[in-house]
Parts: C-alpha cells; sequence; structure tokens
C-alpha cells in the first residue's frame, strides 16, 4: 500500500493504486471469497489508507505513518500478520517484521516473534533502540519486553491446527502480508512489512 503527501486528503487514484492493487496481487474478490468477507478486506484496507493519508496531511513522519498503519494490519484477523498469523507444525505463531528509513538508509529487522502483539513497532526498537539489524526468537521478544512494548498470549491470535486445516479447505486462511511506502512532507521515503510463516511451515523457518 503506497500512500503519498495529498492536500485533499484521500483521493480516488490513491484507492486505486493501493488497494486496487491489493486485490490483482492477491486475487481478493467475490469469486474467491464471498462478498460478505470482500467488504470486510475493503473496509480494512480503506480505514488503513485513510490513516496514512490523514497522517501525512497533518505532516507526520514517514516512519510513524509506516509504522501506524501496519500496526493497524496487524490488528486484523484479515492478514497473513499479527494476529491473523498462521501457525507452525508446532502450532505456534512465529512473526517477522522490518523497517527503514530511506535518508539515514537505518532498518531493524525481527524475525520468529511470538508474544510482541506489534512486530513492525518492534522491528522499529531494534533500529532506534539497538547497535543491530536483525534481532530473532526469543531475544527478540525479550528486547521487545525490555523496551515496554505490549505483549499478548497465544490466546491473542491462537487457533489450533486442526481449525487451521479446515479453513484451508475452505480457503479462508488469511491471505497476503502486510507493508506499507510512505513519502512524508519532508520528502523521506520509508518503508516496512509484517509476516509470519506459510501454514504448518518448519518450526524456526525465517526465510
Amino acid at each position: 500500500i503506497f500512500f503519498f503527501q495529498a492536500e485533499d486528503g484521500i483521493r480516488d487514484p490513491l484507492w486505486s493504486r493501493g488497494l486496487g492493487d491489493v486485490y490483482k496481487r492477491q486475487g481478493i474478490n467475490a469469486e474467491y471469497m464471498g462478498n460478505k468477507l470482500e467488504k470486510e478486506y475493503e473496509s480494512k484496507l480503506r480505514e488503513t489508507l485513510e490513516l496514512g493519508a490523514n497522517m501525512l496531511s497533518k505532516g507526520e513522519s514517514s516512519l510513524s505513518v509506516v509504522e501506524a498503519v501496519i500496526k493497524l494490519m496487524e490488528e486484523s484477523t484479515l492478514f497473513d500478520a499479527g494476529r491473523g498469523s498462521v501457525i507452525t507444525q508446532k502450532g505456534e505463531v512465529e512473526m517477522d517484521a522490518s523497517i527503514m528509513e530511506g535518508t539515514t538508509y537505518k532498518a531493524g529487522a525481527v524475525a520468529s516473534v511470538k508474544t510482541i502483539k506489534h512486530p513492525i513497532s518492534l522491528a522499529r526498537k531494534v533500529m532506534e533502540n539497538s547497535p543491530h539489524v536483525l534481532i530473532a526468537g526469543e531475544g527478540a521478544d525479550n528486547f521487545g519486553k525490555s523496551c515496554g512494548l505490549e505483549t499478548v498470549t497465544k490466546e491473542y491470535f491462537f487457533k489450533s491446527p486442526r481449525v487451521w486445516e479446515e479453513l484451508e479447505k475452505k480457503s479462508l486462511v488469511p491471505r497476503g502480508t502486510v507493508g506499507a511506502v510512505a513519502l512524508d512532507i519532508n520528502g523521506t521515503f520509508s518503508s516496512g512489512c509484517s509476516t509470519v510463516v506459510t501454514l504448518c511451515n518448519m518450526q524456526g523457518r525465517i526465510v
């Protein structure tokens, strides 16, 4: 999803280049999921686009916009990220995220995160509050806790392997990881993404 600075806020070109591209790439349409679920995706993506555009119109940094819109999508069960994350072979969630600021080229990333509610915020903490670029596993979770980030238990997003198998048969497994690119009023680009392993992948798998 791409945000840009516009004086009059959301416009159709923003909508078509953002949501329209997601539809095209992910195959999200009424034939695939039915009208009700399609409308849920459309509503959430519209909400995300509006949040990003409104923040940019107020002069907020592209880095903050990227983090905020990805957090919003991480809180949804519609996407394969954050709360909607699918599970590993062991029946656990292992989340990944990364963020980068285009002026300084600084970046931060996390992998195999299990307890931090917003992996994208943890990736930003790695970038801004550590000498590292990538932290993984238990070390990433512990770092997030030391930074005061909100944590969750597995019940926040947990579904049993059997439930996931049934969802997959019905093509209702969340499709598509989430990401954003933003250009702020100062001409600074930032980007980020939040993702998770594909359904029932090996525990500890990153790439």
